[in-house]
């Protein structure tokens, strides 16, 4: 149902500003063949780009796979570097470019959000595209996000209320 009301809401959005000339959806296509949705909004005196990309995901709904999985690989193709850039130059490059990107682990999307200057646009793309396309897995990455991804759920946990009466009564969930 939440969903049904999201997809209202983006379409009567993006349907609002049909008539607007500087704000027209338009209906694109990958070289790969891939559609999707663009819309380039443009105001005076700003130079800044910011791009969101949803991929869809039907991971959490199989029972067989771990539904940590998509959030430790958000973070660790954030930080991890790729197969050419080490991590320290990728973020090097990100700060000195003032660009920002974040890829957040929905249900049922991976959302992908980049902030960049308009000037910067073909360079943080490219490496962008390279995080994505050749990320680097170290395996002792993969750990340290996996920890601080258990302990950032272990503190949810500790500090829930659900936690705290089951503790109370006596009843024990792990």
């Amino acid at each position: 149902m939440i969903r049904c009301i999201l997809a209202l809401v983006l379409v009567l959005g993006l349907g609002s500003c049909k008539d607007d000339p500087v704000r027209e959806v338009v209906l694109a296509e990958t070289p790969a063949g891939r559609t999707f949705y663009f819309m380039e909004v443009r105001e005076k005196d700003v130079d800044q780009v910011t791009m969101t990309i949803a991929w869809p995901t039907d991971w959490a709904y199989d029972a067989a796979n771990n539904p940590a999985v998509p959030h430790i690989a958000a973070q660790t193709l954030l930080s991890g570097g790729t197969q050419e850039l080490r991590p320290k130059d990728v973020m090097t490059f990100f700060n000195d470019h003032n660009a920002f990107g974040t890829l957040d682990a929905t249900v049922d999307h991976v959302i992908g959000r980049l902030q960049f200057a308009a000037d910067d646009r073909q360079e943080v793309i490219a490496i962008a595209n390279e995080m994505l396309v050749t990320p680097q897995f170290d395996p002792a990455w993969v750990a340290r996000m996996t920890e601080d991804f258990r302990s950032k759920i272990e503190e949810s946990w500790a500090h829930s209320s659900t936690h705290r009466a089951m503790s109370e009564s006596g009843v024990r969930a792990i």
